[in-house]
């Protein structure tokens, strides 16, 4: 139940390079394989897994477009008369083709006539099109051309090792032959080569007998380059080559063991020292080929004007990655995980960034021991801070406590943005308001789910009371064999709470708000303290309900005592009533019942911690055991995630049982629910793992008993053990398909 972050970051490189000895013939092929690099950046080509469609049409929001049910990729046939033709997509409300011609792109809407007449050498791709509202669009088709005629052969050009063709009318693809091993492109795309290597392309149309002649086939040639260096009066040595020089490998006075490799063509060296570079062409990854002598050898002399103590970096934290801007007089940089994490060296201003790891710490490197080192700059968190829980009430917005947040921005109205390091703020009547937690020590949170539209809420009706009720528990007691006399006085317990509920007064510490009879149903001690159990976690808006509760003859119920006041009561009930309606305008744009559990589960983990006390163990307020952790606190322990899943579920009219008892050895809550006519499991608090920021786990989520869940090879049955007060329905022994 406990909530688990550990931050991750990935080294990049180290400073110190093991390299090679020296070799003769430059020019033979010669690979120096890296064993610790400085930063570089990766060189990607486009290849058959990438879509060429894909810079047609971007989408600049597909968050809500993925969660609808996306359409199936239509089928896409041409005739020998260039007739292009689509078959029928179920769903679609039309067809977007976009026509190659030229080197020039146009896209049509189609309707009613799936036909479309290409002229020779175009080539075509075609997609469906959903409403967005239930259906989203489907994938692009594969590309067809109209070609009657041989393509004719693209023309290969070279830029300094790097190769690229011309685009050929009709294309569908190309194919690339390096070394005659052969490799299907999309389209146009720049391939690297290695010294020596040669290269061909041929330009495919859908009929094959038309596909171009392979390309004149070129070879790189690399001839030997002469790497002169110069040394400026502050240290900074430039190395100076041509074109192919990606890195540069050096090493200083006569420690020619020691080599080292760097990209670019600039280093500060040392007072004093002396030092010999010589031109390196990268291929890929670590190797490279050597393409010069040594230069000639360039001692460094200049003078240390102002030496002290460095600054920290000022480190800005973004999505996939961790920099800062360069500090002058810097070596390089040092930054560990942990207090007493293993120090790591990098040159690079930036380090590639992966959450679970130990926070990170940084400093600046004096230069060659002429200036002192900064001091340790953090711990900074790559991670998401916890997206605030928004609650209103008379025009007054106000949120929780984010635990690492400096300060919170909220917009109102989508429009206007303000900065504050308090948590209420006034807004406007029908005004709405997100907020997110910020800080330079984390990557700041997603904003709140929703806009909280305020509005007043009058008393709800029966009616609606009972669409935000279960009515698990009440069909398992109808099965008992006393299941008619025990469900006539839960239909009795439930009418006398929702009239308390409605008319509304305030309660002495004590005292009974409902008492049932329940002898006169010929209804048990033991049978009564199942109905106020069953009663309880079928009815969660009545989260003002004490633990506490009598029997012996009559079945009495009481109010918490913090919600005594009606005043109280009707003040929270309105904050809870706005924050379900904003919830359910978010999950009701869902299609499918599988689509609005999976929303519920996610809004629940966005949007809760795990609530503990000040001691460190679970909380026991009534707030954290009731819907109170979703929709006002933002803080709930396992019953708490449990009643708000019951409550969100039963608005969508989704079948779902609550189920308490135990697990991993301690008191916990977690759902049933029921998909297809089958009943699966759920523990929305223990996918809830990380103690900062939205990432929901997905381990729990839909399992059957004997579903393998953690790393320690454990299935859902072997971490969770029902109470045996109630006959539960039979989960299913089936994994549950989407």
């Amino acid at each position: 139940m406990k909530k688990i972050l550990i931050l991750t970051l990935i080294l990049l490189l180290s400073f110190s390079l093991t390299g090679c000895s020296m070799l003769n013939d430059l020019l033979n092929g010669l690979t120096v394989e890296q064993n610790t690099t400085s930063t570089k950046k990766d060189e990607t080509t486009n290849k058959t897994n990438k879509s060429e469609i894909d810079n047609i049409t971007k989408e600049k929001d597909t968050t809500s477009i993925n969660d609808l049910n996306k359409l199936s990729t239509p089928t896409v046939s041409i005739d020998e008369d260039g007739l292009l033709t689509i078959e029928s997509v179920s769903n679609a409300t039309s067809y977007t083709i976009v026509v190659t011609s030229q080197g020039s792109e146009k896209e049509y809407i189609l309707t009613n006539d799936l036909t479309f007449e290409l002229k020779e050498n175009e080539s075509a791709v075609v997609k469906a099109n959903g409403d967005n509202v239930n259906y989203s669009d489907s994938s692009w088709s594969e590309r067809v051309s109209y070609v009657i005629s041989k393509l004719s052969a693209p023309i290969l050009t070279e830029n300094y090792g790097d190769y690229t063709w011309s685009a050929i009318d009709g294309a569908i693809s190309y194919t690339v032959n390096i070394d005659g091993v052969e490799e299907e492109y999309l389209e146009v795309s720049t391939v690297r080569l290695n010294i020596d290597s040669k290269i061909k392309v041929k330009a495919n149309a859908s009929n094959s007998a038309y596909s171009s002649d392979y390309s004149e086939e070129l070879q790189l040639k690399v001839h030997l380059i002469t790497v002169t260096v110069s040394i400026d009066n502050e240290g900074y040595a430039t190395f100076t080559g041509d074109g192919y020089s990606t890195h540069y490998q050096f090493y200083l006075d006569s420690d020619s063991e020691d080599l080292k490799i760097i990209e670019g063509n600039t280093l500060r060296v040392e007072n004093g020292r002396t030092i010999r570079a010589r031109a390196l062409y990268r291929y890929k990854d670590n190797s490279y080929t050597i393409i010069s002598d040594w230069s000639e050898p360039v001692k460094s002399v200049w003078e240390i004007e102002d030496s002290g103590k460095l600054q920290a970096p000022n480190v800005v934290l973004e999505y996939g990655s961790i920099s800062w801007e360069r500090i002058e007089n810097a070596q390089s940089y040092e930054y560990k995980y942990g207090e007493s994490g293993e120090v790591r060296t990098t040159l690079s201003t930036s380090i590639t960034a992966y959450e679970y790891q130990e926070p990170l710490y940084i400093r600046s490197r004096g230069f060659m021991g002429f200036y002192e080192d900064s001091d340790w700059a953090g711990p900074y968190y790559y991670q998401y801070l916890h997206a605030p829980q928004v609650r209103i009430y008379n025009n007054i917005a106000s949120w929780n406590e984010i635990e690492g947040a400096e300060y919170y921005e909220y917009t109102i109205d989508s429009t206007n943005t303000f900065i504050t390091t308090s948590r209420e703020v006034e807004i406007g009547v029908s005004s709405s308001i997100q907020v997110k937690a910020c800080s330079k020590y984390y990557i700041d949170s997603k904003n709140s789910t929703v806009d909280y539209n305020y509005g007043n809420v009058s008393i709800l009706t029966r009616t609606e009371i009972d669409k935000m009720s279960s009515t698990g528990y009440k069909t398992i007691l109808g099965n008992m064999a006393n299941g008619a006399n025990i469900v006539a006085v839960y239909n009795e317990l439930e009418n006398s709470m929702y009239d308390f509920y409605k008319d509304g007064v305030d309660v002495i510490n004590d005292e009974a708000i409902v008492k049932i009879d329940y002898r006169t149903h010929f209804v048990t001690d033991d049978e009564a303290k199942l109905i106020y159990e069953a009663f309880v976690n079928d009815h969660p808006f009545y989260f003002w309900l004490s633990h506490q509760y009598s029997y012996g003859s009559f079945l009495s119920l009481f109010v918490d005592s913090s919600f005594n006041e009606l005043s109280k009561r009707r003040e929270y009930e309105t904050i809870v009533i706005n924050q379900i309606d904003s919830y359910k305008e978010i999950i009701e744009k869902e299609s499918s019942e599988y689509d609005i559990i999976k929303k519920i589960h996610d809004i629940m983990i966005n949007d809760m911690y795990y609530a503990y006390d000040s001691e460190g163990v679970p909380s026991s307020t009534i707030e954290s055991h009731s819907i109170l952790g979703l929709m006002y606190d933002g803080y709930g322990v396992c019953e708490s995630y449990a009643q708000c899943f019951t409550l969100l579920c039963s608005l969508f009219e989704i079948d779902e049982i609550e189920v308490t008892g135990i697990g991993n050895g301690g008191a916990h809550a977690w759902n049933m629910v029921k998909l297809d006519e089958k009943y699966y499991l759920i523990d929305v608090t223990w996918d809830d793992e990380d103690k900062f920021g939205y990432r929901p786990r997905y381990d729990f989520f839909i399992r059957t008993n004997n579903e393998i869940v953690n790393e320690n090879n454990e299935s859902f049955a072997n971490t969770h053990t029902a109470t045996v007060k109630f006959e539960y329905p039979v989960v299913s022994t089936t994994t549950y398909q989407e």
